[in-house]
């Protein structure tokens, strides 16, 4: 499993929105950081 590369923790899986495309894929998300390790993912709009 990849860790963060700013905590070192584990990461999991999440659903993202991929900037500028706006496609969304599933990223590395650190639960300790609450963030994307990705720069270009964001958390899909609440619908």
């Amino acid at each position: 499993m990849p860790s963060c590369p700013d905590c070192g923790d584990d990461t999991t899986k999440r659903m993202a929105v991929i900037d500028p495309s706006e496609l969304r894929e599933e990223r590395d998300y650190c639960l300790t950081c609450e963030k994307y390790v990705d720069d270009d993912a964001r958390p899909p709009a609440a619908e």
